[in-house]
């Protein structure tokens, strides 16, 4: 932690004082950062254990800030991390708010907060993700038939490499099923992928 704080205080030309962790991930760490004097900066800094994701998460939360009707943090960039074992830092603005368990004082407002989330994360499922995807077997297109057609190759594979003793002829049934019949699935299907579910 001594080697990051000391990273970033390079970084930020300004020495740190202590970093928080905030946010644990399998993928990902988020610190809060402390100036000198103690003091909360308006910064976070998030971490990566693996290449690409820093620069992808960047991207879709410029999109989500540009086409969506909620306060996002703003990004100020991607640092590539010498500090073991991450290998990306994403930093990005520290939102002050309220937390959603603060009260809200009137039924009213409360139903009102409730309905503003609820159109907010709808909103987010309509956003294009003009062709932000995740890579699945190293195929790019981003439409849903190809993605599904990957994800079962996916599953292919590990279970063939895996063996999976305990999946029934039953369980690998339904694989093939869903192979045989990816085509009959999505005819007359034209939905296009959104931003949240881009990848």
């Amino acid at each position: 932690m001594e080697h990051l704080k000391a990273e970033l205080s390079t970084v930020l030309g300004e020495k740190l004082s202590r970093l928080e962790r905030i946010s644990e991930q399998p993928y990902a760490h988020l610190y809060a950062l402390y100036d000198n004097n103690g003091n909360a900066m308006p910064l976070l800094a998030k971490s990566y254990v693996c290449q690409g994701i820093a620069q992808q998460e960047a991207y879709k939360l410029s999109m989500l800030s540009r086409e969506g009707d909620v306060r996002l943090p703003t990004v100020y960039g991607v640092v590539i991390t010498q500090e073991a074992p991450y290998k990306e830092l994403l930093l990005i603005e520290r939102l002050r708010g309220v937390s959603v368990e603060a009260p809200t004082r009137t039924p009213e407002r409360w139903t009102s907060l409730m309905d503003h989330v609820v159109e907010s994360v709808l909103l987010w499922h309509h956003i294009d993700s003009h062709g932000c995807v995740g890579s699945v077997d190293s195929t790019q297109d981003n439409d849903w038939l190809s993605w599904y057609e990957q994800r079962l190759e996916v599953l292919w594979s590990t279970l063939l490499n895996v063996g999976a003793p305990l999946l029934t002829q039953e369980d690998r049934s339904v694989l093939y099923r869903s192979r045989q019949c990816l085509d009959a699935l999505f005819d007359d299907f034209d939905d296009g992928c959104v931003l949240v579910h881009g990848n």
